[in-house]
């Protein structure tokens, strides 16, 4: 296996399984009619938002599948970073590393958060570009970061429950979210 293997064949996963996902959520809200319980006009974005009551509610299995497409998207960022602290330092050199100094892909929203931990063994320019990523950089828009999505995602699902699924009109096609209601698509 090539050295970038590990990530790719993670997003292919994670990509496929989207996919799959996003084909059923398209066939389920095709398959019954909508009833309309308000709709409101937003000037600010230009756009109506639709309140809808549905008969049937997505199935409790795609909640594992969110989940598991969240963590090969995370994980392919993590095998990534390792992938750059091999490429600078050796097998032999990570291996010896204490936990906190094991690469990782760091994620955060606030900048006083953020000490560079996970890519202290990694080269310059690559510690620069994994920095110039991080969602902080948005501000108080941070929080609707695809980046800070995916961490939250994954560290909610992994940590404490799987995500109830709900289905949400994009204008171009269905997403599924969980408590945190993101306002554009990710």
């Amino acid at each position: 296996m090539r050295p970038l293997d590990g990530p790719r064949l993670r997003i292919r996963h994670a990509k496929s399984d989207l996919q799959t996902l996003h084909d059923e959520m398209r066939a389920l809200a095709g398959s019954y009619e909508h009833k309309v319980v308000s709709a409101e006009y937003d000037p600010q974005r230009r756009r109506y938002a639709l309140r809808m009551r549905v008969p049937q509610l997505p199935p409790d299995d795609w909640s594992v599948v969110i989940s598991g497409i969240a963590h090969q998207f995370r994980a392919a960022l993590d095998n990534l970073t390792w992938q750059l602290a091999l490429l600078t330092n050796g097998e032999t050199k990570l291996l010896g590393l204490r936990r906190e100094e094991k690469p990782a892909f760091p994620i955060y929203a606030e900048r006083k958060s953020f000490h560079g931990q996970g890519i202290g063994c990694l080269a310059d320019p690559h510690r620069t570009a994994i920095e110039l990523l991080q969602p902080y950089h948005a501000g108080d828009k941070a929080v609707r970061d695809p980046l800070w999505m995916l961490h939250e995602l994954n560290n909610t699902d992994k940590h404490r429950l799987l995500f109830v699924t709900a289905i949400r009109n994009l204008g171009y096609g269905w997403a599924s979210f969980g408590p945190q209601h993101c306002t554009r698509p990710f």
